[in-house]
């Protein structure tokens, strides 16, 4: 599974996910990348946990199954600092306009 110092929401979402599911995970390895363990499930070295959206493009001969973890889904949201820029004025007004506050 993906290291939780990549992405410390979802792996703890995982884990309390499995653990509310009564199931204890052994953990040999944990990654940097999905498509590294993605590379080593494909090679045959082992069963990876990955989310949904990683296994948009997976190598020949892996297949994924979903889990039913009751996991919260992930959001995205824009930061910045200022809007001193025509730029980001632009960006910022369409944003408005797609998703009024």
């Amino acid at each position: 599974m993906l290291a939780r110092k990549f992405a410390p929401g979802l792996h703890d979402q995982m884990l309390v996910g499995f653990h509310r599911r009564k199931v204890t995970l052994t953990i040999a390895r944990e990654m940097g990348e999905f498509t590294t363990l993605l590379a080593l499930v494909a090679a045959g070295l082992g069963v990876g946990i990955v989310p949904a959206g990683a296994a948009s493009a997976l190598p020949a001969g892996v297949v994924t199954r979903p889990l039913a973890l009751a996991m919260s889904g992930a959001g995205i949201g824009v930061a910045w600092t200022g809007l001193e820029s025509p730029r980001k004025r632009a960006l910022m007004q369409v944003l408005d306009e797609l998703y009024p506050a």
